[in-house]
């Protein structure tokens, strides 16, 4: 009995071993025929591989035989292939890692950005007043702006109004990508007629620029002739208390305030209830000039007196206002 219990005993021990051998090898199955090596990155590339500022380029990977993949930076976790679009601002080294339970291999691929070239535009280009006359002071606004990705060497603005034969020019400082400068005109412009102001940047072509053909721009208005507006600026009476024996001495003062000459005119001097008030020639008067007209009366009448005197009574001139010609002053004239 002994000596069959000893047989079955290294019988039992014979299968033990035979089923971890056949553990071991469902375990080498079930690991793949790779012997536990790490994973294989079959891709990895970018296109292009160069790019302007504001492009993208795509990422294209495919790996094998790996639990996770990762692309580094701003990509994340991915599947074993595919691709995705990146616009790095700067030069950016791109790493692909992939890993599983044998280790981890990486890989990289490098997008180079290019530093990019300036454009220098006019971007604005104004007059104030909007509608000119022959008068007035015209102030002309050019802004120069640089739209590229580039910085821009210091240039030259030119900037004419109307056929000016020989326009100046103006420094225009370096400009950083989307940095301006403003540059402004002042000029009265005599003629009544439509005017093109035209600026351009970089005029000497001192800056490469990626696109030549966009620094010029052009602003085309007109200038009218101005109006005159005749106004009575000033009406008084001296003495300022007069009595019914005091020579009263009467002053009208016709003034054009409007930005064009007046032609020659009639100016109406009613004093109290005149049933026909003399009327004066006025002659013609420049932007902000004047003509004095004084009568002289002793009114017999204690009373409230109104003196009114009325600008181009006649209507001969044509004026930017013609409801302010007139003008009134009332006093009284005591015995």
């Amino acid at each position: 009995m002994k000596g069959g219990v000893k047989m079955k005993s290294k019988k039992l021990s014979y299968n033990k071993i035979l089923v971890l051998f056949c553990i071991v090898v469902v375990l080498v199955l079930m690991t793949g025929c790779n012997g536990g090596a790490p994973p294989i990155v079959n891709i990895f590339s970018a296109n292009p591989s160069t790019i302007n500022p504001g492009e993208s380029s795509t990422l294209t990977w495919s790996v094998s035989d790996a639990d996770t993949v990762t692309i580094t930076p701003g990509v994340g976790t991915v599947t074993s292939s595919g691709s995705t679009s990146v616009s790095p601002v700067v030069t950016t080294v791109y790493t692909l890692t992939a890993t599983n339970s044998a280790g981890s291999v990486t890989a990289t691929v490098t997008i180079s950005v290019s530093a990019g070239l300036p454009d220098l535009v006019i971007s604005s280009l104004t007059h104030s007043p909007a509608s000119p006359t022959t008068a007035d002071q015209i102030t002309f606004t050019a802004v120069v702006k640089n739209i590229g990705t580039g910085s821009a060497g210091a240039s030259t603005l030119l900037f004419q109004i109307g056929g000016e034969s020989s326009p100046p020019t103006f420094s225009v400082p370096a400009l950083a990508p989307n940095a301006t400068f403003t540059v402004q005109r002042q000029l009265i412009l005599g003629v009544a007629q439509n005017y093109t102001t035209t600026a351009t940047a970089d005029v000497n072509n001192n800056v490469t620029e990626s696109d030549e053909a966009n620094n010029q721009r052009t602003d085309t208005f007109s200038v009218s002739a101005g109006l005159p507006d005749l106004v009575i600026s000033s009406l008084t009476h001296s003495p300022a208390s007069p009595t019914t024996a005091d020579q009263i001495t009467f002053t009208a003062v016709v003034k054009n305030i409007g930005t064009g000459s007046a032609g020659a005119s009639t100016l109406l001097f009613q004093i109290g209830g005149e049933s026909s008030p003399p009327t004066f020639s006025v002659p013609a008067l420049a932007p902000n000039a004047t003509f004095t007209v004084q009568r002289q009366l002793i009114l017999g009448v204690a009373q409230n007196y109104t003196t009114t005197a009325t600008a181009d009574v006649n209507n001969n001139v044509t004026e930017s206002d013609e409801a302010n010609n007139q003008s009134t002053d009332t006093f009284s004239v005591s015995g």
